[in-house]
C-alpha cells in the first residue's frame, strides 16, 4: 500500500509541475443510508440514462487522457480506459471485461456503472482532476463471501490536510456497505497516548507514544516554541490527514491517519495504520485489532 501511495504521489507531483499551476477546491459528499437511492435499471445505451450529460464539447481535462491511460493500472486496476462515441458525442469509458463492469463518465463527473444488465448512477468528480485529488476504482472481494464488490475511492486536500474515503457496493444489487469513517477514526485515535518529553536538536519535540497494547515508540516533530508544556495530543482531534483505501496486496480496506500535535496546525508526528474487517450482521466495515505505528524521526 505504501508503495502504491508513494508512486501516486510522485506521479501527481510530476504531472502537476509540468501541466498545472492552479488548485481546485475539493469537497467530500456524504450520503446517509436513508438518502442513498441507487438507480437500478436495464440500460442499452448511455444516452437513455436520465440526467447523464454526454457533452458536445471536449471533456474537461481531455489532454490528460494519455497520461491517465499510461498510468491506469494505479488508478483503475483491471480496467481499460478508452474514448467512446455515442450519437456523435465523445465520453470516457472504463471497462473491466473479466468482471463485466463498465463505467462511463461525462465532463461534470456524473458516472454510470453497468454490471450484469443493471446500472447505478454516481459521481466521480475527481476522475480526471487537475490537482492531486483523485478517484480510483477497484473490483475485488472485500467481504470474503466469494463475490466481488465495487469500490470507488476518492481523495483530496491540500498542504497538511487530506481526506480519503471509499464507498463499497455489492455488485449484484448496488447496495452500499457502510464505512463509518468518523467512528473508525475516533476509535483509532484513542488507541494511543502521546507524552511530550523534551526539545532536542534543531528545535524538535521528542514524544513518547504508547499504544493500547503497552508498546512504546519515540518520535520527533519540528516545533516553533521550546516550551514543552504547550504541546499535547488530543484524541478528539485525530485527524486532519487520513485515508481509507484498498490494499491490493492484502485484498482489504486499510485506514491510515496522521497523529496531530496541538497547537501545531496540520503538523503530525507520525501515522497510525489498521485494516478494516467486514461485519456481515451489521453490513459495515469496522476497525480490526491491528495497529501499526510509524513515527517521524529527527530530520524526517
Amino acid at each position: 500500500m505504501k508503495r502504491i501511495t508513494a508512486f501516486i504521489t510522485v506521479l501527481f507531483l510530476t504531472f502537476l509541475t509540468a501541466c498545472f499551476g492552479n488548485n481546485s477546491a475539493w469537497q467530500e459528499a456524504l450520503t446517509t443510508p436513508s438518502e442513498q437511492k441507487p438507480i437500478i435499471k436495464t440500460v442499452i445505451d448511455p444516452s437513455e440514462i436520465e440526467g447523464l450529460e454526454i457533452p458536445e464539447e471536449p471533456i474537461d481535462y481531455y489532454d490528460q487522457f494519455d497520461w491517465y491511460k499510461q498510468n491506469s493500472e494505479y488508478f483503475f486496476p483491471g480496467f481499460t480506459l478508452s474514448k467512446e462515441w455515442i450519437d456523435g458525442k465523445e465520453y470516457y469509458q472504463l471497462l473491466n471485461e473479466e468482471k463485466d463492469v463498465k463505467v462511463i463518465v461525462d465532463k461534470e463527473g456524473n458516472a454510470v456503472v453497468y454490471h450484469n444488465g443493471k446500472s447505478m448512477e454516481c459521481e466521480m468528480k475527481a476522475l480526471f482532476a487537475s490537482t492531486a485529488d483523485y478517484t480510483m476504482i477497484y473490483v475485488l472481494d472485500l467481504t470474503n463471501d466469494g463475490k466481488d464488490e465495487l469500490v470507488i475511492a476518492n481523495g483530496g486536500g491540500g498542504t497538511g490536510v487530506w481526506e480519503g474515503t471509499s464507498d463499497v457496493y455489492d455488485l449484484e444489487t448496488f447496495r452500499r456497505y457502510e464505512v463509518y469513517k468518523d467512528k473508525i477514526l475516533k476509535e483509532l485515535g484513542t488507541r494511543i497516548t502521546v507524552e511530550p518529553l523534551e526539545i532536542v536538536k534543531d528545535n524538535y519535540l521528542k514524544c513518547r507514544v504508547t499504544d493500547y497494547k503497552g508498546n512504546e515508540y519515540y518520535g520527533y516533530i519540528l516545533v516553533s516554541d521550546d516550551d514543552v508544556s504547550k504541546y499535547s495530543y488530543i484524541p478528539e482531534h485525530f485527524t486532519g490527514h487520513y485515508t481509507i483505501d484498498v490494499d491490493l496486496d492484502r485484498q482489504c480496506l486499510v485506514v491510515s491517519g496522521a497523529i496531530p500535535i496541538s497547537p501545531m496546525y496540520a503538523s503530525y508526528i507520525g501515522t497510525l495504520h489498521s485494516t478494516l474487517e467486514f461485519n456481515p450482521e451489521a453490513g459495515s466495515f469496522e476497525l480490526s485489532d491491528e495497529l501499526i505505528v510509524e513515527l517521524d524521526q529527527l530530520g524526517g
